[in-house]
């Protein structure tokens, strides 16, 4: 008898090297839909394509695959992707041999330099800085409004302090002068009844000396 034996023979080819285009690439709007191709050629079996965005986020399951053997029974793929476009944006297609364990990795960014803003995008744009200018022109004048209010009734209540504060002085120098005047008047009776009183008692001590009688 002779020992059986199981032979299993896999064959595997590596891939070329991927590469990521851009269709369509001139004119990009924001929010257009674009399609990303990635292709590969050469490689056996069916590679494995994962597409990712800058961020890492998944995106395979919105691409379509397309396999195409050729006479030696090697493989090209077509690997597409519809993505809604974003300014500044990357994505990337990672190719896998399963038998090989090869990988090949690909990647475009699309910038705003690839884009163009609509006009409305411009007018809206526009439009916001005349409204967020004449706000702030409103703020401005309304500042300027509420300081001048300010800086008024601070001078008339300065003004109303100052005429308080002559009033004041006006009255105290009114009140010394009546003060003086009564004081002198005051002073002016005492000498008065000083020189009658002085007066009486000079006619009195005259009426005296006239009362002596003479000797002879």
């Amino acid at each position: 008898m002779y020992d059986r034996a199981a032979l299993f023979l896999q064959v595997a080819a590596p891939y070329s090297k991927p590469l990521v285009t851009l269709k369509p690439d001139a004119n990009l709007r924001p929010g257009d839909q674009v399609a990303l191709t990635c292709v590969a050629h050469g490689g056996y079996p069916e590679p494995i394509v994962v597409w990712q965005d800058g961020h890492g986020r998944n995106l395979t399951a919105n691409s379509t695959p397309s396999l195409v053997a050729n006479e030696d029974g090697l493989f090209s793929i077509h690997s597409v992707l519809t993505v809604s476009l974003e300014p500044t944006s990357t994505y990337s297609c990672r190719l896998t041999n399963p038998l090989l364990g090869e990988e090949g990795h690909a990647s475009v960014t699309i910038t705003g330099q690839n884009m163009v803003f609509p006009p409305v995008a411009l007018w809206v744009t526009v439009g916001l800085a005349v409204c967020l200018l004449g706000l702030l022109i409103a703020l401005a004048a309304v500042c300027r409004r509420k300081i001048k209010e300010s800086c008024k009734e601070a001078r008339a209540a300065k003004e109303l302090e100052e005429a308080k504060e002559l009033k004041e002085a006006k009255e105290l120098e009114e009140a010394k002068e009546l003060e003086e005047a009564k004081e002198l008047e005051e002073a002016k009776e005492l000498e008065e009844a000083k020189e009658l009183k002085e007066a009486k008692e000079l006619d009195e001590e005259e009426s005296k000396i006239a009362m002596i009688p003479l000797k002879s």
